[in-house]
Order: structure tokens, then sequence, then C-alpha cells
């Protein structure tokens, strides 16, 4: 049996597993990516668990899906696409009411109102909270933090420059959101226990904890603003696709492979007693 060199391995081919294996490829380098599943995708891909209906299996929104990777990697031109689920949330109560949020301020807030004027009022000023906050995380969200050599200076003084639009205030309100839990956070600006029962479950999705964990409010902070149609980023996954968003990343890796001479793109799936094994390689043959 040959003997085969790679630059990068990857073990798993969900969609972080895709994305990596895609931008290492376009640097360059050669990357295999190795997967137990006969399909790629890991939570976000898409499969038919019942005759006639493809559902994403784990992942159900994209909402945090930077727009800067589907652009690098040309996920479009791949057939990724997304459409915007209305409303973001309905949550029913045991006494027979429900709220409904929309992702649009006045709305919501009318919603809210039914429960709590001042909580309706409260919220406004809530959303326009987290648009300030949401402005001043998004312009670090693709730093890279520097060494602690010499040589990064002016790496430091580069990222320092970032911070030259934040006040003491915004210092302060950024560290609290990032520790603090989001049952306290809430109890701040809340009153009515549906309401924030409703706002608590951003806190909890995808994390293990509860909304009373400490740093909780940190999970529910970015979801804030790109859990909300008014914005671009707050796109979510289309079941009527026929292919989630993970499954375009290999023609997206394919791609960037093709500036190479003699590129290698392929997919094979083999099995054996042991287990299904899918594996798929990005790069130039060696």
């Amino acid at each position: 049996m040959g003997v085969f060199e790679r630059d990068v391995v990857i073990i798993g081919g969900g969609h972080n597993g895709l994305a990596c294996a895609a931008y290492l490829a376009k640097a360059g380098l050669d990357v295999l990516v190795l997967e137990k599943r006969g399909v790629v995708g890991g939570a976000a891909a898409t499969e038919e668990p019942w005759p006639g209906y493809r559902v994403s299996s784990a992942s159900y929104v994209v909402s945090l899906m930077p727009p800067q990777v589907v652009r690098e990697l040309d996920l479009k031109r791949f057939g990724y696409e997304v459409s915007i689920v209305t409303p973001d949330y309905f949550v029913p109560f045991p006494d027979g009411t429900s709220l409904t949020l929309w992702g649009d301020v006045e709305r919501d807030a009318a919603a809210i109102g039914r429960f709590s004027e001042r909580d309706a009022a409260a919220y406004v000023a809530f959303d326009r909270y987290f648009d300030r906050v949401a402005r001043l995380l998004k312009d670090l969200l693709f730093v890279v933090p520097p060494n602690m050599n010499l040589r990064d200076l002016p790496k430091w003084a580069a990222t320092a420059g970032r911070f030259r639009k934040w006040s003491g205030r915004d210092l302060h309100e950024t560290v609290r959101l990032f520790t603090m839990s989001a049952a306290d956070f809430l109890d701040e600006w809340f009153e009515d226990e549906r309401v924030k029962g409703a706002l608590a479950t951003q806190a909890i999705i995808g994390a293990w904890c509860g909304p009373m964990t400490p740093g909780s409010q940190a999970t529910r902070s970015p979801r804030s603003r790109t859990d909300s149609p008014r914005n671009p980023p707050a796109t979510r996954t289309s079941t009527e696709s026929e292919r989630a968003w993970p499954e375009r990343l290999v023609p997206a890796a394919r791609k960037v492979t093709g500036s190479w001479r003699a590129p290698v793109s392929r997919s094979t799936c083999a099995t054996s007693s042991a287990e299904r094994a899918c594996t798929t390689s990005f790069g130039r043959s060696r």
C-alpha cells in the first residue's frame, strides 16, 4: 500500500472542518479531510429521515454564518441559498397565552406590550443597546490577536486602533455581557417572567448551560443581532433546499485548487466491516 504525504489532515467533515479545509487549500496546502460517515456536513448536513422530506439534521439556522465566508468561498456559485424563517420565535405558555417575536422592533414591542407596557418600552431600548454592542464586536470578529513579542508591536498598534471608538462604558458593558448570566441581565431590563423566559432562549441554544449560568449572556449577545430578519447575516437555511451549506464547501474547496498544476479533487467512500468512511481530498498531486 502506497504512502501519501499531506500538509494537513482534518479529522471530521463537519461544516467547520470543511470550511477550514477550503481555506487551507486556498492558501496552497494539500489537505485531506477524513469523515466516518458517508455524508459530509456534520450537524449541518441535509438528510432525508422521512421519504420526500429533506431537513437539516441538527443545525437549523445559519445566523452566525459570516457573509465574508460565503463570499470568499464563492458558496452561492455552488448552490448555497438561504431563506428567512418567520417568526423568529413562538413561545406558548401554560396559561394559554403566547408570545411571538418577529425580529421587527415595533412589532415585537407591541407583542410584549400585551404582557407589560413597561417591558414593551424597555424592549425598544434593549434593541438599541445591542445594536451598538454588535457594531463594536463586529469590528473584532476577524481580528487575530498578535503574539506577545516585539516583532508584533505594529500589529498590536493596529489592533489597539480598533478600540479608538470604544468608551470606558463600552469596555465595562462588554465585560459584563461576557461574564454575567442571561437571567441576571434580563432581570435588569424586564419585569414579566414570560417575556424574560422567551428572550432567554437565545442564551441556551447550542450551549451546555442554563440561563442562570455565569457567562450565559455571552451566548445570547451575538444572536441578539444576528437572529433578526432586519440584518442580512440573519438568514436561515431553507429546508426546501436539496442540500445544506456545508455540502457546498466541497465544490468550493475544489475550485480553489484549480490554480495549481495537476489539481486533485476527489471524494471517495469505502465500506469495511468496521465502519463506513468518507475521505475528501483538496489539493495537488504529489
